[in-house]
């Protein structure tokens, strides 16, 4: 069975791509709900735009944690591949090595 172990470069990456994937659906809904609460309450029903106004809000908080999520494992990533050197070898193939 081959080992299909990712790097932390590729780990990262990964988890980059999904949570920016899911930023993207979240803020997709987040301005759905928000034009519905803005187009309640010119209508003048408060009771239905309050909550979506506040639900939003929730909704930015976690766009909010998110998006510091991905900056901290993007500094993870960038600092493992600092760490790591490449060396090209006698026959031009690559070697990794540690400081």
């Amino acid at each position: 069975m081959p080992n299909i172990a990712q790097p932390p470069q590729n780990r990262g990456l990964t988890a980059i791509a999904g949570a920016m994937a899911l930023i993207v659906i979240l803020l997709i809904v987040q301005i759905w709900l928000l034009s519905a609460a803005l187009e309640s309450f010119l209508a003048g029903s408060l009771q239905a735009a309050m909550p979506a106004a506040v639900f939003s809000g929730v909704l930015f908080l976690i766009c909010l944690g998110l998006y510091i999520f991905v900056d901290r494992v993007d500094a993870e990533v960038r600092l493992s591949r600092r760490s790591t050197r490449t060396v090209k070898g006698a026959d031009n193939s690559v070697i990794k090595q540690q400081p």
